[in-house]
């Protein structure tokens, strides 16, 4: 009998895939494959905070192994504009004049970046040189430049330019561009915007911005621009939907902020997130007024670094900063099934929902946790007066020691329904946790870390702390056991 060929015994295999049959990708429309493409790149979003432009070059290497795989392929590439729309750069000559011919008439997106040196500046007008020809397809910039480029860069009308993320290199000349037509208009048309301030005088352009949708500012000082210029920016544009201040650290002048009025955000503003010192904080919720429709709110309140700066750990100071927002954080802690309120390390507490996209998070930094929490909690007892904050919770991430005085700082929030006390590894005070244990099991009315909803006391820890609090809570309750005037869930749970 003739013996059957290799090839033959190869097809034969169950569960082994046929050569001669093609991939289900094979039969993929253009359309649909180069979807697939896409997909399987970098993903470039021009209103992120700029990195070291690796994407940029990873997307371009990519789209060429893409092509290397078939002529199908390849030709799939080559005719689909929109995979030609990125330009950046960091890129080979050859490699932005293929991009620029390949993406048709489409909009395309530009990235541009140097640091200030002779040869990096070269090369970047020479990049200018060879898009400028293209600037009516200009719809989103991602620059990273010295000053003196950006003259270069508003040298002509922009037509279709809606995005623009900009951030300065240092360099010998700071003077921003000269108020032109041509940066009137162009300002005046975009609709989202990045800007990384640093020391740079930001303020009158600021002013030019009419129809924007999205304002993310960074590293926002003194001498970039004023409170009133920015709250003055956020009024003026009524279409403005999110709105982030990363970074504010801009001088408070000596003008009492009650004397002045509150001036309203858009009603279209969905979300809302601001980092810096209270002082600043202050300054500037005192003085905008959110509306109530706003969709998440993300709050980073900074303590002070310098003794000359104490005066800023007031804690009404942190509490007046907070209060214009508590008919907005008692709407979204309703919609978003209760909130949590956390301790982290010591010195990192915050308030936040529990689920969903969106919702409010209110977090301190640098203050010590009981003051920092009495603000929390006096915010959270402001909103209690009103009509009360059911499923509101309390996790402890740090050392227990002192949880009986942290939970004192609570003692206005009657609402807390469940506490959550995660055993650091370098705990070693079993007998504080059982004491605070015992007070709660107890219950007794006049006990300062009294709450009266309280349902659920959760204690998460290694194996062998959980099973030393065992012993001793079973030995202080052996004879004894205690019969508190309420039901309350014990849940010990082992964790890493």
């Amino acid at each position: 009998m003739a013996s059957q060929s290799p090839n033959h015994v190869h097809k034969d295999i169950p569960g082994r895939p046929n050569p001669e049959t093609p991939s289900p990708i094979a039969g993929l429309p253009p359309e649909l494959l180069s979807l697939v493409f896409r997909f399987s790149l970098p993903m470039v979003d021009p209103m992120q905070e700029q990195g070291d432009g690796e994407e940029c070059w990873y997307y371009m290497t990519g789209i060429y192994t893409l092509r290397s795989i078939s002529t199908r392929w390849r030709d799939v590439i080559d005719t689909t504009p929109s995979m030609w729309a990125l330009i950046s750069s960091s890129w080979p000559r050859e490699a932005i004049k293929t991009a620029l011919a390949r993406s048709s008439t489409i909009p395309i997106i530009i990235h541009l970046g140097c640091e200030p040196v002779h040869h990096e500046i070269t090369l970047v007008r020479e990049y200018l040189s060879l898009i400028n020809p293209h600037r009516s397809r200009w719809a989103a910039a991602v620059l990273s430049i010295p000053m003196p480029l950006l003259f270069e860069f508003f040298a002509a009308p922009m037509p279709q330019l809606h995005t623009l993320n900009l951030s300065f290199i240092h360099s010998r000349s700071n003077s921003p561009p000269p108020i032109t037509p041509i940066l009137v208009e162009t300002l005046g048309n975009l609709e989202h915007v990045l800007l990384e301030t640093r020391d740079y005088e930001c303020g009158e352009a600021l002013g030019l911005f009419t129809r924007l949708k999205t304002l993310v500012l960074s590293q926002i000082w003194s001498r970039c621009m004023t409170i009133d210029q920015i709250i003055q920016t956020i009024s003026d544009n009524p279409f403005l939907e999110n709105l982030v201040l990363d970074g504010l650290n801009i001088q408070v002048d000596d003008t009492s902020t009650e004397s002045r009025t509150a001036l309203a955000a858009p009603p279209q503003l969905r979300t809302f997130g601001v980092k810096g010192s209270v002082t600043h904080l202050y300054s500037l919720m005192t003085r905008l007024e959110l509306p109530l429709s706003v969709e998440e709110v993300d709050i980073m309140a900074l303590a002070a670094e310098y003794s000359w700066q104490r005066s800023e750990s007031n804690a009404s100071l942190w509490i007046h900063a907070m209060q214009p927002l508590s008919p907005i954080l008692q709407r979204l802690h309703s919609e978003h099934d209760g909130s949590t309120i956390f301790l982290e390390d010591g010195n990192r507490c915050g308030w936040a929902t529990n689920v969903g996209i969106g919702g409010f998070k209110f977090e301190i930094s640098g203050l010590d946790h009981r003051l920092g929490l009495k603000c929390i909690g006096s915010l959270a007892n402001e909103l209690d007066c009103a009509s009360g904050l059911p499923d509101l919770h309390l996790v402890l991430d740090s050392a227990f020691s002192a949880a009986d005085l942290t939970l004192v700082a609570l003692k206005t929030v009657k609402t807390l329904a469940s506490i959550e006390i995660r055993i650091g590894r370098k705990n070693t005070r079993i007998d504080k946790l059982v004491e605070l244990i015992s007070r709660m099991l107890e219950d007794a009315q006049d006990d300062p870390i009294h709450f009266p909803s309280l349902h659920t006391l959760s204690i998460r820890g290694r194996e062998s702390d959980l099973d030393e609090l065992a012993d001793k809570l079973q030995q202080r309750y052996s004879d004894n056991p205690p019969r508190p005037p309420f039901q309350l869930l014990l849940d010990v749970t082992i964790s890493d």
